[in-house]
């Protein structure tokens, strides 16, 4: 269907545009795919994703081609990356990985959906680091 067009287009983009993280650090990983995310807000594909959350609250085709083509498995890839840097140490192991998924993530999509304001690299470095102290492993 069109829903499915449209959010395979725009996970194609966005893969070619913010890989999913990988490779051995962790949280280098997880904070390039930040700045990967907020990088294009403000562009076509920024747009086109805005506007797709938009449809997707009353359009339920849309909403399940967002949710299982793009948000759950980008979710889910960073989601991974911060098990590894749990099962590493460098994370607190007692925060479920997607909880903190969205303690990374929410605030940047909270910033370009709900409040319109961009998304600047200093932004996004002043969130990693104040959720990093947060997520931080205890003594």
């Amino acid at each position: 269907n069109r829903a499915a067009l449209v959010v395979d287009l725009l996970m194609e983009t966005a893969g070619s545009l913010v890989p999913p993280p990988s490779g051995p650090d962790p949280l280098g990983a997880v904070r390039t795919e930040m700045r990967g995310i907020a990088a294009p807000a403000d562009h076509l594909i920024g747009r086109l994703l805005t506007s797709l959350v938009g449809e997707a609250q009353h359009d339920p085709e849309i909403r399940a081609a967002l949710l299982s083509g793009l948000f759950h498995p980008r979710s889910d890839a960073t989601a991974k990356m911060l098990r590894k840097a749990q099962t590493s140490g460098l994370l607190r192991k007692d925060v479920p990985a997607h909880v903190a998924v969205d303690l990374l993530v929410g605030p940047l999509f909270y910033r370009m959906l709900v409040r319109h304001q961009p998304l600047t690299d200093a932004f996004v470095g002043h969130v990693f680091r104040c959720v990093m102290t947060g997520l931080e492993t205890r003594d």
